[in-house]
């Protein structure tokens, strides 16, 4: 046996070895994705499809459904038009501006539930901070109230959209590294305008990246669940994410009725994967490979800086700003007060055990989870890779709150009894108004009492 031969073999073997593996965590993660969906469609099914028939035949559905594809649609053009805008501001920045291509992100790092919470701070309708500003100028002097009202649908599609915007902006900004330079000077050449080549070769090549980048965006304001339910709920306005949520915590728990209630955006989802590849259709029409980088015409602009900042001021200092406020007030006034600021309610939360000892441990848990699924693995082989890509793709249309549905169907084989279980062994104590036997969603309903006050 010669040497070029062991050597052969061996490379064979690191080569099956590798597609083995591969083929393992394929199927790992796949199972991790499609289990939940089936078990969903198998409670959504059983009893002749009762969760279907009880989804379906409310008397709202109609209404439901219609919001849910307002919010999406709605908040779409929004992220479109302001995450390209944004890119192609970032791509002519002065080199000692360049810094400022991280703002447009940050609305993805702030939690949704605390930028709902400082939109409310800011317009709600009577104590809303930007809101009693507004009143002081001359033509809303005469109100009351208003004149913005955050708790309507107009403007629960613009927040969904300027959170949105962030994930465009980071296709798009993708998408412009990968133009060649070369494309954009013999445009020049030939006499366009730099409006020109903006609509007439960047956009065409950037047609991959705006489709998928759209098609995520969409199917992620069809699983909008924080704003609507924060912001929706006592204008009556619901989608299909809040109404599972309120399928599973009703009494009794209606898991039937929540799967049934995801499926047509499960159906939306995979409609929209499909209509990727349709629209893109052979992607080596837009490969422009070139000796020079991507690089935008005619000099840096500082006015593109100014938009990134004034985007970034509105999308993430803002809320942000009013949740300080309101942090640091014994009472949520219109009234910006700084010599009545404190530290109580910072002291409150630290010298509460449930908060610092559970709530911080857990969130970090589930953040290292999180990050590991962003674990870059180098694939070769095409047909893992097109493998991969399709049980990915299935995630993103997926709806948090389904998951969790499937999560509790699974983690308990079957039914899980929310009502009648007791919570056991918390390691804390019973919270005012709760008793050792009480179950979970008796814990909730009587905290959801004490804590829901009412709309200002």
């Amino acid at each position: 046996m010669t040497a070029i031969t062991v050597v052969t073999r061996r490379t064979d073997v690191r080569r099956y070895t590798s597609t083995a593996g591969l083929l393992v965590f394929v199927a790992a993660l796949g199972y991790l994705v499609l289990m939940p969906l089936y078990r969903l469609q198998a409670k959504a099914l059983a009893h002749g499809g009762a969760g279907y028939r009880a989804a379906f035949d409310a008397p709202n559905f109609g209404r439901t459904l219609r919001y849910t594809i307002g919010l999406a649609v709605g908040s779409l053009l929004i992220a479109l038009v302001l995450g390209t805008l944004l890119a192609w501001a970032a791509s002519r920045l002065p080199r000692r501006l360049s810094f400022l291509r991280v703002l447009p992100i940050m609305p993805i790092v702030v939690p949704a539930i605390a930028n709902v919470i400082g939109w409310a701070f800011l317009f709600s309708p009577r104590p809303g901070y930007l809101n009693a500003l507004l009143r002081k100028l001359p033509w809303w002097s005469h109100l009351t109230q208003g004149p913005v009202d955050v708790y309507t649908m107009p403007w629960i599609i613009i927040l969904t959209g300027f959170g949105l915007t962030s994930f465009v902006y980071l296709f798009v900004s993708a998408g412009f590294a990968n133009i060649s330079a070369e494309h954009i000077e013999a445009a020049q050449v030939a006499g366009s305008s730099s409006w020109g080549v903006f609509f007439k070769v960047i956009l065409p090549l950037l047609r991959p990246t705006l489709t998928y980048g759209g098609g995520v965006a969409l199917l992620l304001g069809l699983g909008q669940f924080t704003g609507p339910l924060l912001l929706g709920t006592n204008s009556g306005i619901d989608v299909i994410t809040t109404n599972m949520y309120r399928a599973m915590s009703d009494y009794p728990a209606q898991y039937g009725t929540a799967a049934a209630l995801g499926s047509p955006l499960l159906v939306f989802g995979i409609a929209v994967v499909i209509l990727q590849k349709v629209i893109m259709g052979d992607q080596r029409r837009f490969v422009t490979h070139g000796g020079k980088a991507f690089r935008a015409q005619g000099r840096p602009s500082k006015l593109g800086a100014l938009g990134i900042f004034a985007y970034s001021t509105i999308a993430t200092i803002l809320p942000l700003g009013s949740l300080l406020f309101v942090s640091l007030s014994k009472f949520w006034t219109a009234e910006i007060t700084p010599s009545r600021w404190n530290l109580d309610n910072f002291r409150e939360i630290f010298d509460t055990s449930t908060i610092t000892d559970g709530t911080l441990t857990n969130s970090g848990t589930i953040n290292s989870v999180g990050i590991s699924k962003f674990t870059d693995v180098t694939i070769t082989n095409t047909g893992t890779i097109q493998a991969l890509s399709g049980v990915l793709n299935i995630d993103p249309f997926v709806p948090g709150i389904a998951l969790t549905n499937s999560g509790f169907i699974i983690a308990n084989g079957g039914e899980v009894d929310l009502i009648n279980e007791p919570v056991t062994n918390t390691g804390h104590e019973n919270p005012p108004g709760c008793h050792p036997g009480d179950s979970l969603m008796q814990r909730l309903s009587q905290r959801r009492a004490e804590r829901n006050p009412p709309r200002l």
